[in-house]
């Protein structure tokens, strides 16, 4: 985060001064309402830090890989999509879905499950028409934002090369 915290914004993006390295750190207590509610200190969720933090202010560092949808990978989705409860068996999970695999994706599975499976699920699905008033910060354009920014730093990381 910038050293001001009056500069602090809940998407932060920061290229490396030779442009050959790119991170994004979201402050999770400006986007999410329910940690803004319940934390006293700031949290903050980085992706391929430029700088690394000081390691007595890490609380996890995990390594992920996220899947490469290809044609390949949209064929297998389709055919899983045809076998889902064959047999009572039921699959979910972010890789389930033909859209970008991230963890909202796997919430989404289940919940298409268990509307197949007879659960009113009214109460957790998210329903477009409900959105019809401005949302606050931690809406889901914020993740949009998120995503932008990884694309565009992305871009700026290929094009120093």
């Amino acid at each position: 985060m910038p050293a001001r915290r009056r500069d602090w914004s809940p998407l932060n993006l920061v290229v490396s001064p030779t442009g050959s390295a790119a991170s994004v750190t979201v402050w999770m207590n400006a986007i999410d309402e329910k940690l803004r509610q319940s934390l006293s200190a700031p949290v903050f969720q980085t992706w391929n830090p430029v700088t690394e933090p000081r390691p007595e202010a890490v609380e996890a560092d995990v390594a992920f890989e996220r899947p490469i949808v290809d044609p390949a990978a949209v064929r297998a989705m389709g055919k899983l999509a045809r076998c889902q409860g064959r047999g009572s068996l039921w699959l979910v999970g972010s890789y389930v879905r033909c859209s970008m695999p991230l963890l909202e994706n796997g919430v989404t599975s289940a919940i298409e499950v268990a509307k197949r499976l007879g659960v009113d699920v009214s109460d957790i699905e998210y329903v477009e028409s409900r959105q019809a008033k401005p949302q606050p910060a931690g809406g889901r354009l914020v993740w949009w934002a998120v995503a932008a920014a990884l694309a565009v730093a992305a871009v700026l990381v290929a094009a120093s090369r």
